[in-house]
């Protein structure tokens, strides 16, 4: 479904209600099928045998090995954890150093660390020094080239760079809510960085941990460059409870590149006011006609995202508890950004996360059925409650859940049967690393016949500490995907 401003109300919201199956029958869901995954590896592609579903699974991740591979074949899945110290860093892993810096040892509700689509372009957050303004370090990755960003009146709580290759848009939301989007160019030898808008806030907005801004991950349905163009600026803000979908594209177009209150626009953002509790993660549907958002008391709403007018609050068309009674950390919805099927709806299927995502539920939401619930343990000997940090790849296949208590990087192969008609969670490895990893982007996941990745040399900041990661299955016999990560860790 393409269009915002020109499209018709009523259609959309017939449209969305059949997507979200709002008031149809709740069917029982098909019986679930798991494939067989060769030796427990989580990119082995298995011999398409669909193996009998078992009730339950407990999963004991050893700390006497240098990494854990282990097979999934249950609905409901129990992970212990590995204890908080043991031995040195994976050979699977190879890290380089790219800066030293030292973040606070402490959960993140939004993201420290963006790449974007391309890979050509990085961005961190530096935390500011004591009544300092925050900055977000840019680099050009293959040019060595950097850029500190300085527009900033408070510590920065979340970035994000949008997602479209036509041009290289960074948001950014302070602590006090704040928003910004940077333009980025370069010409080789330098970095271009033009603040495009900002949207200050008022004085009686406080400071808080709860900031997030996304980005629509548009999936274009045909060659409308227009569409895109528009559904590629459309993000949202939030602060504490309240969220703002604001589209750059419109604004730009209608005020210039200026500072603007949100008082002085009329068409091209929206405000929700619907949640009671802070929000803790939010989704655009691919082609940005409908968003979700949830919230820390567990619950996620559903908008309707046909108009852009200020005083047109969006339209609630469906409420949903994935988690009943606990604390929502994400919310991911499982299409292929990066080889997007058209014969396949996008929001067919679901990954939600709780309690600092130590609960992880996969879902229908042709249904709305619980496919999947893993569940992650301390482990029995020091019974320190993991704290995970997640994070998705563009073609919704892999899962990254970095623990900010222990070494250690956990990543969940999420695999679809063909149609695809079922997705479960059909293995989990576990990788030892030098420092917990407090937030991470996932650059890029490549299929390769290689039996190790190229050294990597070591590089310096003035006190900039991210990492640069590559995952390896070490086994000669079967080709390796290789992940390549960056992220940043305690010091």
């Amino acid at each position: 479904m393409n269009g915002h401003a020109n499209i018709n109300p009523a259609e959309a919201t017939e449209h969305l209600k059949s997507i979200l199956n709002v008031g149809q029958a709740q069917g029982e869901s098909d019986s679930v099928k798991l494939k067989n995954i060769s030796n427990g590896n989580m990119d082995a592609a298995g011999d398409g045998t669909l193996l009998p579903t078992q009730p339950y699974q407990q999963i004991d991740l050893c700390s006497n090995k240098e990494s854990s591979h282990v097979t999934i074949s249950a609905t409901n899945v129990d992970v212990y954890s590995s204890p908080l110290e043991y031995g040195a860093t994976s050979s699977q892993v190879l890290v380089e150093d790219m800066v030293d810096y030292g973040w606070e040892d402490k959960y993140y509700n939004g993201r420290l660390i963006s790449i974007h689509l391309s890979g050509n372009y990085l961005a961190y957050v530096l935390k500011p020094a004591s009544n300092k303004p925050g900055y977000v370090r840019l680099l050009r990755t293959h040019l060595d080239i950097r850029h500190l960003i300085k527009d900033y009146r408070n510590e920065v709580k979340d970035i994000s760079f949008a997602h479209t290759a036509a041009q290289v848009l960074l948001g950014s939301v302070d602590a006090r809510g704040e928003l910004l989007v940077h333009k980025i160019e370069d010409d080789g030898s330098s970095i271009k960085c033009n603040l495009i808008l900002h949207i200050p806030r008022s004085d009686d907005w406080v400071a808080s941990d709860h900031n997030r801004i996304i980005w629509c991950l548009y999936i274009p349905e045909d060659n409308d460059s227009s569409e895109e163009d528009f559904a590629s600026s459309l993000l949202v803000v939030t602060h504490n409870e309240r969220a703002e979908i604001w589209n750059v594209q419109t604004i730009v177009k209608n005020h210039g590149h200026v500072k603007l209150t949100i008082d002085d626009v009329d068409v091209g953002v929206q405000v929700i006011s619907d949640h009671k509790t802070a929000i803790s993660a939010a989704t655009f549907s691919p082609d940005g006609t409908a968003l979700a958002i949830g919230s820390v008391d567990g619950g996620v709403k559903f908008f309707q995202v046909n108009t852009l007018e200020k005083d047109v609050s969006p339209r609630c068309l469906h409420q949903w508890t994935p988690h009943p009674g606990k604390s929502l950390s994400s919310l991911y919805f499982l299409d292929n950004h990066k080889n997007h099927r058209p014969d396949i709806q996008f929001w067919k299927f679901a990954v939600t996360g709780a309690e600092n995502n130590t609960e992880i539920k996969v879902w229908s939401c042709e249904t709305w059925t619980c496919l999947q619930t893993v569940t992650i343990y301390p482990n029995p000997n020091d019974s320190v409650m993991p704290c995970l940090k997640a994070e998705i790849d563009l073609s919704s296949k892999y899962l990254f859940l970095s623990d900010i208590k222990r070494k250690v990087l956990l990543v969940l192969y999420l695999e679809q049967d063909p149609g695809p008609s079922n997705i479960l969670v059909s293995s989990v490895s576990e990788y030892r690393v030098p420092l917990p990893v407090l937030s991470l982007a996932v650059a890029n996941v490549s299929f390769s016949k290689l039996h190790a990745a190229a050294g990597l040399k070591s590089s310096d900041d003035e006190g900039d500490c991210d990492q640069l990661d590559g995952l390896n299955d070490l086994d000669e016999n079967q080709c390796k995907y290789i992940i390549k990560l960056y992220w940043i860790q305690t010091k």
